[in-house]
């Protein structure tokens, strides 16, 4: 994370001062940086509010958690709207604050429709924010931008398969229950009347098939792995994303819960955190 915070360094040892390209390449590396210290921020208090409720929420219990990250999306939408973009980058820069803009009003509309008990509306707010959500990163993309763009380095995108396939092929379940999981997870996630434990020696014992696909995320924060998986050997693969929480005391991936949107996976957008 030091780097995506660390302000580009600039100069030589020649007394004259720096030609105006170089001068202009440090400034627009010092404002990605800017920016993409307000999406870390954003993350780690994204972050926070899952730790706290839980990523893997019922309708009934979603209030406070969406209520969290709308506070959370109006302050970094406030934050990156008042810095100022090199010209060059300045209209894909207004149409990213924009959207940030649009996803932070959104995001308070479906808190209050969580927390009034109105599920229709809350479910349609979801999709709106999930396309907002893909414009945001495509838009941080084009500016540059590495936390915006959800872009993981390859060492997270390592570590993230790592666990992911250690927990869906139930290789060590004791290991994965104790490491790998949060308590969300083995409350929300491991079924079948069965512990945690006993959950993960079941996929085991069934030849759970995991192909890991790509990951997205910011680093040290959060992050979601892309996986195709047969719980069943020989099974028809099913697309799932799983949610990943950073656990800063044991320096650990875990994954917090996991969504099956249906249809087919999406094609990775960024060659570092695609499956090789």
């Amino acid at each position: 994370m030091a780097l995506l915070l660390g302000l580009a360094a600039c100069g030589g040892d020649s007394d004259e001062a720096p030609g105006a390209g170089e001068s202009d390449a440090a400034k627009a590396e010092d404002f990605r940086n800017a920016v993409d210290a307000i999406c870390v921020d954003n993350a780690i208090r994204i972050n926070q509010a899952a730790e706290r409720y839980g990523l893997a929420q019922s309708f009934d219990e979603a209030g406070d958690y969406e209520a969290g990250r709308a506070e959370s999306s109006d302050r970094q939408a406030a934050a990156a709207a008042v810095l100022e973009p090199p010209a060059d980058l300045a209209a894909d820069y207004q149409s990213f604050v924009a959207n940030l803009e649009q996803y932070a009003d959104i995001s308070k509309q479906r808190a209050a429709y969580a927390l009034a008990g109105q599920r229709a509306d809350y479910e349609a707010t979801g999709e709106q924010l999930g396309g907002l959500g893909n414009e945001q990163t495509d838009l941080a993309a084009d500016l540059g931008l590495q936390a915006c763009a959800r872009e993981l380095a390859p060492e997270s995108d390592g570590a993230l398969r790592e666990v992911t396939v250690r927990v869906l092929t139930g290789a060590e379940p004791e290991r994965s229950c104790a490491e790998d999981v949060t308590a969300n997870f083995r409350a929300v996630n491991t079924g079948r009347g069965k512990n945690c434990v006993a959950s993960l020696e079941a996929l085991n014992e069934d030849g759970s098939e995991v192909e890991y696909l790509f990951s997205t995320g910011v680093d040290e924060v959060v992050a979601s792995a892309n996986v195709e998986i047969a719980t069943v050997a020989g099974a028809k693969p099913r697309y799932v994303i799983y949610d990943f929480l950073w656990d800063e005391q044991a320096g650990t991936w875990r994954i917090d819960s996991a969504f099956a949107p249906g249809g087919p996976a999406p094609e990775p957008e960024s060659e570092t955190s695609a499956a090789s």
